[in-house]
C-alpha cells in the first residue's frame, strides 16, 4: 500500500517521515528501512521531527512549542 502510494508522486524528489516524537522514540527506526524499500528511483527519505532525546518531553512549554514550530517548518522545506 505505502508502495503504491509513493508510486503515485514520480516527480518527488524527497519523501519527507514527519513525527511529534523524538527520532529516537516514533515509528522512525522502524519504519525507515521499510519505507526506503518503497521509494523510486532518485526519491531520498528524509526525517522531520524533534531530535534524539532520552526523555519523551523537554520540560520546557517554551522550547516544546519551538520544537513543534521547528518541526512543521522542516516539512515543508
Amino acid at each position: 500500500m505505502v508502495k503504491e502510494i509513493v508510486s503515485s508522486y514520480p516527480a518527488s524528489k524527497k519523501i519527507i517521515w514527519v513525527q511529534e516524537e523524538p527520532k529516537n522514540m516514533g515509528a522512525w527506526n522502524f519504519l525507515a528501512p521499510r519505507l526506503i524499500e518503497c521509494l523510486n528511483s532518485g526519491q531520498k527519505l528524509r526525517y522531520s521531527g524533534r531530535p534524539e532525546s532520552a526523555s519523551p518531553a523537554v520540560g520546557s512549554s517554551r522550547i516544546s512549542v519551538q520544537q513543534q514550530k521547528d518541526l512543521v517548518e522542516k516539512a515543508f522545506m
